[in-house]
């Protein structure tokens, strides 16, 4: 596994989010908060869809898909509603710089 410079992070807590392109994988990343960071992958398993513009729901730590309202739990990617799961990837803030793990 590799680590990856995605962006500053004052310029990830201005925006909140970005998504970040390596080969095929295009994943999100997003600010959680006081250097926290979060990685999954960019594309909701039912259909397709990207998930940048997902409604983040930070008290039940959901990011639901605007398109058929699938929602995912950030801790281990798994859909509420089905047995559909996102790739997660180990993020940090490290230096000022957002990092995340690509396998």
């Amino acid at each position: 596994m590799t680590w990856h410079k995605v962006t500053r992070y004052t310029t990830l807590q201005r925006e909140q989010r970005c998504v970040y392109r390596h080969e095929r994988l295009k994943i999100l990343v997003i600010d959680r908060g006081q250097e926290q960071v979060q990685a999954l992958e960019n594309r909701c398993p039912h259909q397709g869809y990207p998930l940048e513009d997902g409604m983040l729901d930070p008290e039940k730590n959901t990011l639901t898909c605007n398109h058929h309202l699938w929602a995912f739990n950030l801790g281990d990617g798994q859909c509420t509603a089905s047995r559909a799961k996102l790739l997660i990837f180990p993020a940090k803030v490290e230096g000022g710089e957002v990092w995340v793990e690509i396998p």
